[in-house]
């Protein structure tokens, strides 16, 4: 029962340590935090810079109205903003 399963997780456990496993899913997921974390705050920034912009509004109305795609705009405000 609840014996067996914990000695089964303890030897899984044992078996991925030793294998380097669980280190690596660690790294793995906090770089994964890191990136989710960054990610939020520069769509947050941006949201915030773009919100009033009225050429970003324009650019909006055109992919809405299928005369520019998603992606093209979306190229479009990032040269902006690196420029």
């Amino acid at each position: 029962g609840v014996e067996e399963l914990l000695e089964q997780l303890t030897a899984h456990r044992e078996f991925i340590e030793a294998e380097g496993t669980l280190s690596e899913r660690r790294g793995r997921n906090l770089r994964n935090e890191v990136l989710s974390i960054c990610a939020a705050r520069l769509r947050r920034d941006l949201e915030r810079r773009l919100q009033d912009d009225p050429s970003f509004a324009g650019l909006l109305d055109e992919v809405v109205a299928r005369r520019l795609d998603p992606a093209s705009a979306a190229t479009r405000i990032l040269g902006e903003l690196d420029g």
